[in-house]
């Protein structure tokens, strides 16, 4: 299936895509040259994004007081992490429930967090509350993960691999005493967004389509977000001969890992006169796990359930996500009605995981064929 071919190459050729690096600009520069060749109007948006530093170690502990058994832990900071270079006591709270939280509270405690159950802004605001000055979250699965706080954090947040994590709990449930110290700080880094387009036969108006192409650290980001990559190359590849009374912009955002910060870029340079001229913003994001679903403009998403109903293709209503969970947000945010497609299966993102044997082909191919499907139904409407 074209999807998973493309989708293959990509990762191949551009594994991780880390927000703001060299690869994620080798990336950009390829999917510009890409849309190039395919007849449309194709160039980078600059934009300079703050960025976590990865350059500065992020973990060290000392335990039983001696120097000697000083070590550096591997670990990397949340997006959207507190800044701060904070040492206390490690301190073990599980998954951070109510529950797990001492009487005593935490106060100037390092706390060591297991993941899952619950989101990383709830484990953290949680700790924070009782006294933390700093969290670090162990992986719940082999490996480690890149996660992502979807508000800023109240202090400094590092993720872990399971095995350190574990090793760290051993420690401690030894008698071993663990002074932690966690350093959070911020560079400057350069990103892009790629934009592309096809000007419409009537000038009216513009449809965006969507999808972030960076990664988090030490992932391939399979699912999130080479499907959605590897859909809006496979719709430009469709549409590169179609016209329509619309124009098709095509952008692919970078630095989205950290907070949005490509298609929020994107929408604040835009003029009101532009904003006005959008017709509808269709995002795609991690496409290829777990059942097809679709949210966003009430009319729009009703065209979209009523051709799969007619077309025997399964795709479920989602009423959740609507926040800042991806790209879609700043259109939202900018009353620009919105179109999410995506897999209701996160279970692997942000982690090592995220390979291409998780990827169900057909589950993208499905909302490939419904983003077709919109496409001529606005088209209609405009004739």
């Amino acid at each position: 299936m074209e999807s998973l071919e493309y989708l293959a190459t990509f990762i191949d050729e551009f594994g991780p895509r880390e927000s703001g690096t060299d690869e994620e600009l080798a990336a950009a520069i390829f999917l510009r040259d890409e849309l190039a060749e395919l007849g449309y109007r194709a160039e980078l948006q600059e934009l300079t994004a703050e960025q976590i530093s990865r350059d500065v170690p992020a973990l060290n502990v000392i335990t039983n007081g001696s120097t000697e058994n000083e070590r550096q832990i591997r670990a990397f900071p949340m997006s959207n992490s507190g800044l701060g270079d904070v040492t206390g006591p490690l301190v073990f709270v599980k998954r951070a429930f109510e529950e797990d939280i001492p009487d005593a509270g935490l106060t100037g405690s390092v706390a060591l967090i297991e993941r899952g159950r619950i989101t990383f802004q709830e484990k953290v605001a949680r700790v924070a509350e009782a006294g933390a000055v700093a969290a670090v979250v162990f992986n719940n699965m082999p490996g480690g993960f890149g996660g992502t706080l979807m508000e800023t954090g109240p202090i400094p947040v590092v993720s872990v691999t399971q095995e350190d994590g574990l090793d760290l709990l051993e420690d401690l449930e030894s008698g071993d005493d663990i002074i932690a110290n966690v350093t959070v700080q911020l560079d400057i880094r350069n990103s892009q967004n790629v934009i592309a387009e096809r000007p419409g036969t009537a000038g009216q108006g513009v449809v965006i389509i969507g999808a972030h192409y960076d990664t988090v650290p030490e992932t391939k980001g399979a699912n999130d977000n080479s499907t959605g990559v590897a859909s809006l190359v496979i719709l430009a590849r469709e549409l590169q001969n179609s016209e329509f009374p619309f124009t098709l912009r095509f952008v692919f955002f970078g630095v989205e890992e950290l907070g949005l910060l490509g298609s929020r870029h994107y929408v604040d340079n835009l003029t009101e006169a532009e904003r006005s001229e959008i017709i509808v913003m269709l995002n795609y994001d991690a496409l290829g796990s777990g059942e097809a679903s679709v949210l966003g403009d009430d009319a729009l998403v009703g065209l979209v359930m009523d051709y799969a109903n007619a077309n025997g293709l399964s795709i479920a209503l989602s009423p959740g996500l609507t926040g800042g969970s991806s790209d879609h947000a700043p259109f939202l945010e900018a009353d620009v009605p919105i179109v999410f497609f995506f897999g209701d299966d996160f279970s692997r993102i942000h982690s090592p995981g995220d390979t291409i044997e998780f990827v169900d082909p057909e589950l993208m191919g499905s909302q490939i064929v419904l983003g077709l499907a919109l496409l001529d139904m606005l088209a209609e409407t405009r004739q």
